[in-house]
Order: C-alpha cells, then sequence, then structure tokens
C-alpha cells in the first residue's frame, strides 16, 4: 500500500490510517512515512541552509523553522532528539546574521540543553563542542568578551577530548581561530596572533603544508586583520595578499566567490588606512564586480551592500562628500531591502552611523546628530536597551564629536563620558584597549576647544600611555602619532612653541615611519601644517611657508591637483596669512582666494 504525505494534521492522519488497516500494514508503512517525513525535514533544513548561505534570512528561518515542525511531528512535541537539537541550531544561525542575538541564544541553548540530554551531561560529543563554539560566537558579537572566551574554551577543550589532546583536526584548529577573534576584539594582539597561528599551524598538518584549502586561506586574513589593526600595513598586506592567491587556487582564478571578494575588500582597507585610495577604490570595486557577478546584477545582498559602504568611506576620507553619501545610501538602501524596512540590524546603524559621520564632515550637525542617534536607536533595539556594548559607546562618542564641534561642550563631555564608561565595562576597568584610548583623546578634544588645556593634556596623555600599551612601547602606529599631534596642538594654544614642535615631529617621524618616508598621506600632510602653524606663531615665516607648502603639495598629491577638499582649502588660506606677515599682499591675496573659493565650493 502506497503511503501518502500530507502537510495537515499528521497525528490525525496517522490515527486515522492504523484504524482503517491492519497491523502489519500498519507498521510497514508507519515506517515507510516517518522515512518520509525525516527526508522531507531534512530537505526543509537544507533549502534553509541555502537561503541563510544566500543572505535571504527571512526564507531561511521559514525553511528551518518548518524542519523543526517536523521533526517535533516526526518525534513528538516533549522528545529529546539531536534532529530536533540540530534544527535549534539552524535556526540560531540564522537569527545570529539577522542581528538578532538573543533569539539566537535562546535557540543555541535549546541545542545545548537538548544535546545534552540525548548524549548526557557529562558526555563528550562534537555536536556539543559545537554548541558551545556558536554560543562563544554570539557572545563575541554581543561584545560579552569573557562570556564569549569561557564558550570557545570549553569548545575548545571538548573537541580536544573528542580527538584527543594531541590530536590535529580541522575543528580544534576553528576553535583556537575563534579564541583569537576575541582577543582581537578586546585589543590583546598578541595573544590574538598567538592563537590564529595555532589554528594555522595545525590546519597545515591537516591538509599538508603544501595544501590549498579554504581554512588556511581564512587563517591569513585573520592574521592580516591583526596586523592592520596594529598599524603594520605591510605584514597585513602580505597576509591578505596569501590568503588571496590561495583562494584563487582554491575556487579558480576566473571563479567568482564572496571570500575572493572579501579578500579584495580586506586589501583595499589596508591601502585606504595608508592613504592610497586609488588603490583602495580599485580593490572594493573589484569586490562589488565580484558581489555582482556571484548574486546577480539586481540581487540585493549584504556583502553588495557592504561594499557600497566602503566606496563611500574612501570617498568621504578623500572629501568628496556628495559621492560618499551616494555610496551610503546605496549601501543603506540596500541593507534595508535585504533585512526588511523596519528591521533592526546592527549592518543598518553602522550605515546611519557613516552617512552620519559625512554630515559631520560637511557641517551639517543636526543631520549628523539625527543620523548617528538612528545609528543609536538601532544598536540598542539590536543589543538591548540597557546593554553594554562597544558600538553604543562609539555612538555616544560619535554625537559627543558634533556636539563639540556646534560648541555644546557640556553635551559633548557628556556623551563622550558615557562613551568612555561604557568601553570600561565592555572591556573591564582595568583593561587596556584602542577604544578607550580613542576615549581619552575625545575627552581631551573638547577640553582643549574649552581652552581647559591642563586637562586636555592629562586626557591626551592618559590616550597616549594607553595606545603604547596596545601597541607597544616601541611600537610605531598611526594613532600614537595621532596622540602626539593632539598634544602638540595643546603646546601650541598655550604658546610653549619648543614643546609643540617636539611632539609635531615626532608623530611626523612615526607617520612617515608608518606609511614610509617617501609616501604622499594626509596625516603626513596634516603633520607639515601644523609644524607650519607653530613656525607661524613664532614669527618664523620662511619656516612656516616651507612647511605649508610641503603640506599643501602632499594634500594636492594625496586629493588629487584639481580636488575640492577641505585640507586643500585651509592650507591656501593658512599660507595667505603667511605672507600676508611678511607684506607680499598681493600672494596673500591670491591664496586666501584660493581657498575661499574652495570653501564656497564646498558648502555648494
Amino acid at each position: 500500500m502506497e503511503v501518502e504525505f500530507f502537510c495537515g494534521d499528521f497525528e490525525q492522519s496517522i490515527k486515522t490510517f492504523k484504524a482503517n488497516c491492519g497491523a502489519d500494514i500498519f507498521d510497514k508503512s508507519a515506517q515507510d512515512l516517518i522515512k518520509s517525513i525525516s527526508g522531507i525535514a531534512s530537505s526543509y533544513n537544507f533549502i534553509g541552509s541555502v537561503y541563510n548561505d544566500m543572505g535571504e534570512c527571512s526564507k531561511a528561518l521559514e525553511y528551518h523553522k518548518k524542519g523543526l515542525e517536523m521533526n517535533l511531528v516526526l518525534y513528538g512535541s516533549d522528545a529529546v532528539h539531536e534532529d530536533i537539537a540540530n534544527s535549534y541550531t539552524n535556526i540560531g544561525v540564522v537569527y545570529k546574521k539577522m542581528s538578532e542575538y538573543s533569539n539566537s541564544l535562546d535557540y543555541y541553548m535549546k541545542g545545548l540543553e537538548m544535546q545534552l540530554t540525548v548524549y548526557g551531561s557529562d558526555a563528550v560529543h562534537p555536536d556539543i563542542a559545537r554548541s558551545y563554539n556558536n554560543i562563544g560566537t554570539v557572545h563575541s558579537d554581543m561584545g560579552e568578551y569573557s562570556k564569549a572566551l569561557e564558550f570557545h574554551r570549553k569548545s575548545l577543550q571538548m573537541r580536544q577530548a573528542v580527538y584527543g589532546s594531541d590530536a590535529v583536526h580541522a575543528h580544534i584548529a576553528s576553535s583556537y581561530t575563534n579564541i583569537g577573534i576575541v582577543y582581537s576584539s578586546m585589543s590583546e594582539y598578541s595573544k590574538a596572533l598567538q592563537f590564529y597561528r595555532k589554528g594555522l599551524e595545525m590546519e597545515l598538518a591537516v591538509y599538508g603544508s603544501d595544501a590549498v584549502h579554504a581554512d588556511i586561506a581564512n587563517s591569513y586574513t585573520s592574521i592580516g586583520n591583526v596586523y592592520s589593526s596594529m598599524g603594520e600595513y605591510s605584514k597585513a598586506l602580505e597576509s591578505y595578499k596569501k590568503g588571496l592567491e590561495m583562494r584563487l587556487a582554491v575556487y579558480g582564478s576566473d571563479a567568482v566567490h564572496a571570500d575572493i571578494a572579501s579578500s579584495h575588500t580586506n586589501i583595499g582597507g589596508v591601502y585606504s588606512a595608508m592613504g592610497e585610495y586609488s588603490r583602495a577604490l580599485e580593490c572594493y570595486r573589484k569586490s562589488l564586480e565580484i558581489g555582482l557577478a556571484a548574486y546577480g546584477s539586481g540581487a540585493v545582498h549584504a556583502d553588495i551592500a557592504s561594499s557600497y559602504n566602503n566606496i563611500g568611506t574612501v570617498y568621504s576620507d578623500m572629501g568628496e562628500y556628495r559621492k560618499a553619501l551616494e555610496y551610503y545610501r546605496k549601501g543603506l538602501k540596500m541593507q534595508l531591502a535585504v533585512y526588511g524596512s523596519d528591521a533592526v540590524h546592527a549592518d543598518i546603524a553602522s550605515s546611519y552611523t557613516n552617512i552620519g559621520n559625512v554630515y559631520s564632515n560637511m557641517g551639517e550637525y543636526s543631520k549628523a546628530l539625527e543620523y548617528y542617534r538612528k545609528g543609536s536607536e538601532i544598536e540598542q533595539a539590536v543589543y538591548g536597551s540597557d546593554a553594554v556594548h562597544a558600538h553604543i559607546a562609539s555612538s555616544h562618542t560619535n554625537i559627543g564629536s558634533v556636539y563639540s564641534k556646534m560648541g555644546e561642550y557640556s553635551k559633548a563631555l557628556e556623551h563622550n563620558r558615557k562613551g568612555l564608561e561604557m568601553q570600561l565595562a565592555v572591556y573591564g576597568s582595568d583593561a587596556v584597549h584602542a577604544n578607550i584610548a580613542s576615549s581619552y583623546n575625545n575627552i581631551g578634544n573638547v577640553y582643549s576647544s574649552m581652552g581647559e588645556y591642563s586637562k586636555a593634556l592629562e586626557y591626551y596623555r592618559k590616550g597616549l600611555e594607553m595606545r603604547q600599551a596596545v601597541y607597544g612601547s616601541d611600537a610605531v602606529h598611526a594613532d600614537i602619532a595621532g596622540s602626539y599631534n593632539n598634544i602638540g596642538s595643546v603646546y601650541s594654544n598655550m604658546g610653549e612653541y619648543t614643546k609643540a614642535l617636539e611632539h609635531y615631529r615626532k608623530g611626523l617621524e612615526m607617520r612617515q615611519a608608518v606609511y614610509g618616508s617617501d609616501t604622499v598621506h594626509a596625516g603626513i600632510a596634516s603633520s607639515y601644517t601644523n609644524i607650519g602653524n607653530v613656525y607661524s606663531s613664532m614669527g618664523e615665516y620662511s619656516k612656516a611657508l616651507e612647511y605649508h607648502r610641503k603640506g599643501l603639495e602632499m594634500k594636492l598629491a594625496v586629493h588629487g591637483s584639481d580636488a575640492v577638499h577641505p585640507h586643500i582649502a585651509g592650507s591656501y588660506i593658512k599660507m595667505g596669512k603667511v605672507y600676508y606677515y611678511i607684506g607680499e599682499y598681493s600672494k596673500a591675496m591670491e591664496y586666501y582666494m584660493k581657498g575661499l573659493e574652495m570653501v564656497s565650493c564646498l558648502r555648494q
């Protein structure tokens, strides 16, 4: 007798079927029915996983929940079974991708609890290890790093128990990598590198020292991420390029694949940090092209949205704010299409923040505040209204920076202090972290703007000390150079010009060490301009002109000889002032007019 499968009331159908046939026929048919239901549940889960990989999270949830419902019918609503546990896990994966972290944790925990019931509370099993790993990744995304480490270590210990304490296995390598990710997020870069390298060494042992494998490529990429955060850009590029070469070997030199696109994005990020904006744009556009080829020219996908945002960031750094807004809005529009117009998602919050950054740079402070607040509201919806998270802390800092530019210093201090307090809560009151250092720096900026120079110096020095603790006392890093620059600006405002020059030169030397002595970079140009300002204040006008020219020439080299940029405009005006001081009024007028015309263009 053929068994038909109906998507209706399974239990009632089975009872009716049993009543209308003999026991022998029922037993055989029931086994066929169970196989059929199990196969369909498995198919639903497979389809859900495919939709998740495609970024279609709502469809992924729909199919994974269908798979869960069918497993509950098959085994019983109160049953404990590994298939039900797997369904919970699959749903948790999708919620994590949607940034619905509380829902993700809920389903991951349900899956873990069921696995512990199925296999035993003291059992050692790879599925339990995987659940610990998944829970750790959610805590990491939520900024709960101590909990993340706790679960990743549980996963590592269980995997070592499953495969052997001296075993080489891809899952053990994965645990090392995940622990490295947490340490990297905590700015503990030496520990991050230690665990990433352990993971890489194990992968090379698993797959072979000459092997070509996606996991090995991922490890090179992770190591590149750390070097990039440390400001060691040559090492970052080396690791990222190794990862890209391996991905091209894995997928094919002409392949369109998300991992290859990601490699181009990472390399673009380094070039952007180095001020090589044309190269950065080239890499980001490659990534975008691959994304459009992979997902379809008319597709809506989170990766494509991310590429638009990255291109927008480069244009923002170049001072091309209209183009930056164009790409940021493209990214936001696509994210709203991907996640839903009413969705709360960390990526959407990030897009609002990016748009806020541009408006802040354009001097449109009310719009900047509007977008920063939108981003903050979404972050609080994502992480919880009472949550402490690095992204929420960053939003307070951004809002504080706008209030500082508006001259509302009490509000600026309030938000910057909220950001600092939250970071100390996230990372620990005694923690050493780049974000905490940035908060000290931002508070210093406000005090400097208020003319409270002793307090400004206090916070700038705290920021400098922490940055040296993060990156190393002898490290060369753009952030440390920035701290020297800030301290120099305070001494300049206080009229202590020798100290100002000392710190500005330290900043210049470090920037040249970071980016290269012959490199053209906006940061190096800024250092020249700052030194020129000091010489101008000291009445040493020939030296002032020398450094202002160096700064102007480098800014034109960075942004383009025909570029319209606020920093270029500022250099023209500063040079005009120096020419005025030395009585060369025609040149003074020439440079002033160039600067004012550029400012006028920027305001249009």
